[in-house]
């Protein structure tokens, strides 16, 4: 008998142990939570911070100002104080080409990456949120071909032959949501009412990175390109070529690569061959045409149309292009 409760106290003492440990554990884990919770008070900047930040841009912005924010996530929080300030088309930029000021709201010590190099010409700092602003010059944009697409003429090529895409407004559109692409305009170009994704129009595209793009739509048909045209462009220095897929068409990998060719005065003036996991792509085509005025055509195919919505946004700059950040 004695030696049956002698064995049975090293038992009990490991099993009051183990339970020990398991109670020092919890309040362990409890105290480790309310110190990440205290961390996260003293780093994340409150509501007052960011509403007198924005309030003090709001009092300073200018038509031509883009504004960021800093780090990349707490870009919603941008939109809830100023969303008013940001229209799609800068939400959507490319690049900083067409604004004359830089305003980023910023926390943590970030900075946004399309910012300049050199030190901001304005900095403020309301609580945990700093503004800074940078003076980016001139704006070299002479024409913004996403801007100018109503006044465009899109039509299919089939055979050598054009085919006139008619602009229509108010039709129904779709799209939009998960596996459902990208939302197509009320008012666009219809190439085919059959194929819904056969349109042309300015719209906002996830691209690879989910990055939001403002650009013009402009799926290919096939080698047979679609085609669209401006009119009387005012010819600068040089165009800029932006150009990428919806992301759930690239991300796979398998697709065709797509063809956006442009002419300049009926002319080849440069091409931009797209292949998937290139992402949101930039070329540059010199067009040394400071002063005159000509045609601007961009013809976009592929050899297989399965999932190929491409996107593409443009301008014309000159007579000098200042350095990109």
């Amino acid at each position: 008998m004695a030696d049956t409760e002698n064995e049975a106290r090293p038992r009990a003492t490991w099993r009051k142990l183990g339970r020990d440990a398991c109670w020092v554990s919890i309040l362990l884990l409890a105290l480790v939570e309310l110190a990440a919770i205290q961390l996260v008070r003293l780093t994340v900047a409150p509501p007052e911070d960011w509403q007198r930040a924005a309030a003090f841009v709001r009092e300073n912005h200018r038509v031509q100002d883009a504004i960021s924010a800093a780090p990349e996530w707490a870009d919603p929080t941008l939109r809830l104080v100023l969303g008013d300030l940001i229209s799609l088309g800068d939400a959507g930029r490319s690049d900083l080409a067409a604004f004359e000021r830089l305003w980023a709201l910023s926390i943590r010590g970030k900075r946004p990456a399309e910012a300049p190099a050199q030190r901001p010409d304005l900095v403020r700092t309301f609580g945990r949120v700093r503004v800074s602003r940078w003076d980016l010059g001139p704006s070299p944009v002479l024409y913004d071909l996403v801007e100018k697409v109503r006044s465009a003429e899109v039509s299919l090529l089939k055979g050598g032959r054009e085919q006139a895409c008619p602009f229509r407004r108010g039709s129904a559109g779709g799209g939009g949501g998960l596996g459902k692409g990208v939302v197509a305009p009320a008012d666009r170009f219809v190439c085919d009412a059959r194929d819904r994704w056969l349109f042309v129009a300015p719209v906002v595209l996830e691209d690879l990175e989910l990055r939001p793009r403002r650009c013009v739509w402009q799926h290919p048909r096939g080698p047979d390109p679609v085609r669209i045209r401006f009119n009387n462009v005012p010819l600068g220095q040089q165009l800029v070529l932006y150009g990428g897929l919806y992301y759930e068409h690239e991300r796979r990998l398998q697709g065709a690569p797509v063809t956006a060719e442009v002419f300049v005065r009926g002319r080849s003036a440069g091409r931009m061959v797209h292949r998937d996991g290139e992402g949101w792509k930039r070329i540059v085509i010199p067009l040394h045409a400071v002063g005159s005025r000509g045609e601007v055509r961009i013809e976009v195919s592929t050899p297989r149309p399965a999932r190929r919505g491409f996107c593409w946004a443009a301008t014309v700059r000159g007579p000098e292009e200042r350095q990109r950040p």
